[in-house]
């Protein structure tokens, strides 16, 4: 003989709604109760093969089956209570509480002088039942009654509720929430609702920031430099590299997984080598030379290479970091008998200063094209003379060169924007190809 095959008799209503919430069901427990009420309906089936089919063992499938036959569908979707104590992270745990410490702020408002506040840090100033949570941390997500007095205790510092941080951890957070509402969460359930609330441990970024009052007024002037450029003008970002010692570099490199690359700490050095560099804001052009130091000489000594390079335009604008030796005397006498001298000969372009604001050097462009460089040829290195070292960097500039003079392109891709200078990390390595 075969199974006993169940026939579950309905009225076509109560079938026709049966499938429509079946369909409609979104948790995993409906869809299972309601599948197997309609299994059962069909009459080609027995306990234990509705069980089998919907995952359920026959006696819970039985007891599925009273609980529609007593109360119909909603006694048979009915979510119960679960067994045991109630969780004391629970919202109905930590309503009660946050009613408690309502009732205790309110009474202790009243015997204070009206003209006394309380701390903004201290842990009870104000009433939490009240407490609004900002959407930055919150995204518009539901969260848990636990997680947000967790975002409410995070918004104050730790020696509020007594503890010698000035930041938190999952224990500290634990404690603190133990002290003010007398339940004590367990360390991987604090970073459960943090990471529910969408928190993370983050390590905070510094960014560059320039103390010159004339800041605005400076990036403007270059700006408008750059915007208003002539055909017989040019701008160049100028900056110097060095003293960089002829040594062993390391680097990032692909490397066997539990097999970091190393390299010695302390070496001698090979020897040293010293760079200026120009990038012409318009052809992408990079102008180099090695010297022995960082000096006033040195800068005279490229400015008059721009000029010999550039003498067929009318004008030719700088712009430098505020270093010391852009700015000496001497620099600044040389280029005034210079520029006297060309207005007197007629020949030759006007050279024009646009210094850039102090401590501000993410603003010098030929800054991202040295990092480029540096990855390229300098990093991983291990040259055995100054002179091999300086090989490979003009072989590099001229590769560099000969590309844009084939691909021609302004410097930069959002530079001629004045957003551009609002965020420096827009300042990318400098990489003028995917390699």
């Amino acid at each position: 003989m075969g199974r006993a095959r169940l026939k579950l008799d309905l009225d076509p209503a109560l079938k026709a709604e049966l499938k429509k919430q079946f369909k409609a069901a979104n948790e995993v427990r409906q869809r299972q109760r309601l599948q197997a009420i309609l299994l059962a309906t069909t009459g080609q089936h027995g306990y234990r093969d509705i069980g089998q089919i919907v995952g359920c063992s026959p006696s819970t499938f039985s007891l599925w089956l009273n609980k529609f036959l007593s109360g119909g569908i909603t006694e048979l979707l009915r979510r119960e209570a679960p067994p045991g104590a109630p969780s004391p992270l629970g919202a109905a745990v930590l309503h009660a509480e946050f009613c408690k410490q309502s009732q205790r702020e309110s009474s202790r408002t009243a015997d204070i002088a009206p003209n006394t506040s309380t701390s903004a840090d201290s842990p009870e100033s104000g009433s939490n039942s009240n407490t609004t949570y900002p959407e930055q941390f919150t995204e518009g997500r539901k969260l848990p009654l636990a997680a947000k007095a967790l975002i409410e205790i995070i918004h104050h510092n730790p020696n509020a509720y007594g503890i010698n941080r000035t930041n938190w951890t999952l224990e500290s957070l634990a404690y603190a929430f133990e002290k003010q509402f007398g339940k004590k969460p367990a360390r991987s359930t604090v970073g459960r609702l943090l990471k529910q609330a969408g928190l993370r441990w983050k390590k905070s970024r510094q960014f560059l920031t320039s103390p010159d009052p004339n800041y605005k007024e400076k990036v403007e002037l270059l700006l408008k430099t750059l915007k208003s450029l002539k055909a017989d003008e040019d701008l160049f970002f100028i900056d110097e590299m060095g003293p960089l010692a002829v040594r062993r570099h390391g680097g990032r490199c692909y490397t066997p997984k539990g097999k970091p690359p190393t390299h010695p700490k302390n070496q001698r050095a090979k020897g040293s080598i010293a760079m200026y560099g120009a990038l012409s804001a318009k052809t992408n052009q990079v102008v180099w030379f090695f010297g022995k130091s960082k000096d006033s000489a040195g800068m005279i000594e490229l400015v008059e290479i721009l000029y010999n390079q550039q003498h067929v335009m009318s004008k030719i604008f700088l712009t430098w970091d505020a270093a010391s030796w852009h700015r000496s005397e001497e620099l600044v006498q040389w280029t005034d008998d210079f520029n006297a001298w060309n207005g007197v000969s007629g020949t030759g372009p006007h050279i024009v200063f646009i210094p850039l604001p102090s401590n501000s050097q993410f603003l010098d462009v030929i800054e991202a094209v040295f990092s480029g460089m540096k990855r390229a040829v300098i990093h991983n290195s291990d040259y055995q003379s100054p002179a091999e070292m300086k090989d490979a960097i003009s072989m590099h500039f001229r590769a560099r060169n000969e590309f844009f003079r084939v691909n021609p392109k302004r410097v930069g891709k959002k530079m001629w924007e004045i957003d551009f200078f609002e965020d420096h990390n827009n300042i990318r390595w400098g990489n003028y190809r995917e390699w």
